[in-house]
């Protein structure tokens, strides 16, 4: 009897590259929350309540993108379906973000440039590459 052997898929460089911006985005999300909550702990008697729970709250919500942004690298790095899709999903949150900041004139136009290619790329990469959409069996 002949045993079938499966040939292990062989991850994309580009994919590596992305999983690790992704683990060093979380980890900088994860650092910037345990900052912000040591400011926030030693200045709480000098601060406005509201300016405390903003602050506070914006430290939880890093904490959250560092978890996905932690969960995102194991998918990408093990080649796992979903993965793909909560990346390009993930893009193209942070390019209607990008829209959204430049529509109030937070970004110039040359920081909204520069803030949109990374996602640009990022979901070019995914769907124009048969590598890397056999990679994830897509």
């Amino acid at each position: 009897m002949s045993e079938m052997t499966t040939i292990p898929r062989r991850r994309p460089i580009g994919i590596s590259i992305v999983a690790i911006f992704l683990a060093l985005s979380g980890f900088m999300a994860l650092t910037g929350a345990m900052l912000n909550f040591v400011s926030v702990s030693k200045d709480i008697g000098r601060l406005p309540n509201h300016i405390a729970a903003l602050l506070l709250t914006l430290g939880v919500v890093s904490i959250i993108l560092s978890a996905i942004s932690f969960g995102l690298t194991y998918g990408l790095w093990t080649l796992k379906r979903w993965a793909f899709w909560f990346t390009v999903a993930l893009e193209i949150i942070l390019l209607v973000q990008n829209v959204v900041l430049w529509y109030l004139n937070v970004y110039t136009v040359i920081a909204f440039a520069i803030n949109c290619l990374p996602p640009i790329l990022i979901i070019a990469y995914f769907f124009l590459y048969r590598e890397v959409r056999s990679a994830f069996e897509i």
